[in-house]
């Protein structure tokens, strides 16, 4: 696999495991760095890109008011 596929398939696996942290995360009520302290240790993170996997989820709940307000009919 070629560095750049290589790369897409890594991040398309922090995508998949970063919806799945921010399911978790509406549920639990959990801290988004407890979940993904949890998320690290229970999943296979060899393919995976970590640090994308974190900007995912963190970056979603630090601006969650703001996302909201974009979905939220006026």
């Amino acid at each position: 696999m070629g560095q750049p596929n290589a790369l897409a398939a890594q991040r398309r696996k922090a995508r998949h495991f970063g919806l799945q942290a921010l399911y978790q995360w509406t549920l639990s009520g959990a801290s988004a760095t407890d979940i993904e302290a949890e998320f690290r240790v229970d999943n296979d993170f060899q393919h995976t890109d970590g640090d994308y996997f974190s900007a995912v989820l963190k970056g979603v709940v630090g601006d969650v008011e703001a996302l909201e307000a974009l979905f939220t009919p006026a």
